[in-house]
């Protein structure tokens, strides 16, 4: 029993992030505590355990709730378990004691469930016109959740009605949502929003260009736009129709010297791209900046799959630059399957090709080159003892993931005498090693045998000095080639997250290091000593998820599943509800999301550091 009700509360949280759906009967008594806050932990519980017992129970107590906000929590926690009766439920009681901005947030949880009954698409649509900037706004980022694009089509009129809305997101949504629908105005609708005064709605345009007809000197006008976010989205998707004339090859070559990282990047993928007589004339080979190189091995791997890209991409998987490594390497596996069945390289170069990869240090190469035996149906000979040898080789925590995956291509290859190799991995410091060895011997293998005595995972992050140290809710200045972001941190809900962060910042780590993704409105991501998006520490973190929500300047660890977050994060740039109840959210940006809206990929992090005193 604990007489605080904020114990009571986190009690809810680790129940919750147990991921035991057994645990949901646990919950029941704390959905009728006397405390709000406790009734709302409990509820967003409930939505971290999705089974019957755990909808039911949130149903029940949606029937008696009076306080406002644990109603909106159960609601929220409906879309991660309900069905769509709950949804429709949730519906007919908005405006009585469920708001409207409530039922759009739930929706964006029942539609990328695949949950999108007509009733709830058609009332977002309408919302869209809202005079509440928050309904609108929610209603957009909703609609942007629906996996079924045919359920837009009855709504066309409504969102073209929408279209002049003032809301820049609501624009920036109609162009993302109507660019894969056909209607006999999609040409007026987009030739307006390549004119559009915010910058999204001009991205989201260029990113459409494939799905509507634009002429050259339109394309030209985004190629020209003053936002490099505009400029490299176009150059990524030039019109199929397009005439390569000199002016335009011209503009193309100069921008592989832009200052912008992501517009250079994206035209010299472009040119790379393309290995006709017309672009050879410009094709760069002088080209000596590094940061360029992945864009280089990225538009050769564009190309129709031949043993010359082959021969071009294979010098560059040894490179000691890791992202231009992976890239090549990568690039030359997705186009394995093709080079085998057209005869193009041996079966002695696929061969040597997959243990370049197993053999190397790498363990991204590794587990490339084992997910490729795993996944592909072509044979390669004399792979089994190779697949034996990683197992011993590589007992180190960064090579864990490739570990796990050498596992299933022995698994795949089912080879008779695998056993004896798997046996000694029911003892390995690894309890995922343990947990994957032993379900390959039972279910494989038919073994008869007794389940792996549970292992401490000696790589899970469990130090919180750093609370005692700095408290709950220190702040953090991250210095970027760009300018200034400044994150307060919430450890009250993400405790383990903010010490190893906070011990990071301290050690330097994260100084120097680049933002290796950047998804335009969507997020900005560092934090990877890789550069390739593959790297972290040596631990990994549990997830720790809680009722937050992912607003614009939201802070969240980056993760590859569940447990598996490490030293990368994120900044989302706009509302991305759909991240709740899966990422951990430490922290908010207080100063500088505009900063973090000019970051591309390449800029760096000059350092960060702790402040004790804010002013």
């Amino acid at each position: 029993r604990f007489d605080n009700p904020k114990d009571r509360f986190r009690l809810c949280l680790a129940i919750g992030n147990c991921r035991d759906t057994s645990l949901a009967v646990i919950i029941a008594p704390l959905l009728t505590d006397p405390s709000p806050l406790v009734r709302t932990g409990a509820a967003f519980a409930l939505g971290l355990l999705p089974c019957r017992e755990s909808t039911q129970l949130l149903t029940d107590q949606l029937q008696t709730e009076e306080d406002d906000e644990v109603v909106r929590q159960i609601a929220l926690s409906l879309g991660q378990t309900g069905t769509i009766e709950h949804l429709q439920g949730l519906q007919k009681n908005s405006g009585k004691y469920l708001s409207k901005n409530t039922l759009y947030k739930a929706a964006v949880s029942f539609f990328s469930r695949g949950i999108a009954p007509s009733s709830v698409i058609a009332e977002c649509c309408q919302a869209l016109k809202s005079a509440n900037q928050s309904e609108r706004q929610t209603a957009a980022v909703a609609l942007l959740r629906i996996r079924q694009p045919e359920a837009i089509l009855p709504y066309i009129a409504v969102l073209l009605s929408a279209s002049n809305s003032p809301d820049p997101y609501v624009r920036y949504a109609i162009a993302r949502l109507l660019k894969g629908q056909s209607f006999s105005q999609k040409n007026d609708l987009y030739r307006r929003f390549i004119a559009d005064p915010d910058w999204r709605v001009r991205h989201e345009t260029a990113m459409a260009i494939p799905f509507f007809t634009i002429t050259d000197s339109s394309w030209l006008v985004l190629v020209n736009d003053q936002n490099p976010h505009v400029v490299a989205s176009a150059l990524q998707n030039p019109p199929e129709t397009i005439i390569w004339k000199n002016e335009i090859l011209n503009i193309i070559s100069n921008l592989t010297v832009s200052s912008s990282r992501s517009v250079a990047g994206s035209a010299t993928r472009l040119i790379y791209a393309h290995d006709d007589s017309v672009f050879k004339k410009i094709h760069r080979p002088l080209i000596t900046d590094d940061n360029l190189l992945v864009d280089k091995i990225a538009g050769i791997g564009l190309r129709r799959p031949s043993r010359d890209i082959y021969i071009l991409l294979l010098p560059y998987i040894n490179r000691r630059d890791k992202s231009v490594s992976t890239a090549a390497y990568s690039n030359i596996i997705n186009q394995l399957d093709s080079l085998v069945y057209y005869s193009m390289i041996s079966d002695d170069e696929l061969l040597e090709f997959i243990l370049t990869g197993l053999n190397s240090n790498n363990p991204v190469n590794i587990t490339l080159a084992a997910h490729y035996i795993f996944s592909s149906e072509n044979q390669i000979p004399d792979i089994k003892q190779h697949l034996y040898q990683c197992l011993e080789k590589h007992p180190d925590f960064q090579f864990l993931e490739s570990q796990l995956m050498i596992l299933r291509a022995i698994e795949k290859l089912r080879p008779e005498d695998a056993s004896v190799y798997l046996f000694p991995l029911l003892r390995s410091k690894h309890f995922q090693i343990q947990e994957e060895a032993f379900r390959i011997l039972v279910n494989s293998y038919n073994q008869k045998i007794a389940e792996p005595t549970f292992a401490i995972d000696l790589y899970l992050y469990r130090d919180l000095s750093k609370i005692t140290k700095y408290g709950l809710n220190p702040v953090v200045e991250i210095l970027t080639s760009r300018g200034k972001i400044l994150m307060q941190c919430n450890a009250f809900y993400a405790p383990y997250t903010v010490s190893a962060f906070l011990e990071l910042v301290e050690s330097g780590y994260y100084s120097g290091l680049r933002f290796h993704r950047v998804v335009p409105n969507f997020v900005i991501q560092t934090g990877d000593p890789r550069g390739d998006g593959w790297g972290g520490p040596d631990y990994h973190l549990r997830t720790e998820r809680s009722p937050l929500s992912y607003e614009a300047g939201s802070v969240g660890i980056a993760s590859a599943g569940p447990d598996t977050e490490g030293s990368q994060f994120f900044i989302t740039t706009s509302p991305q509800y759909h991240l709740d109840y899966h990422y951990t959210l430490f922290g908010r940006v207080i100063e500088g999301v505009d900063v973090a809206e000019t970051i591309e990929v390449g800029d760096k992090i000059i350092f960060a550091r702790i402040i004790t005193t804010l002013k």
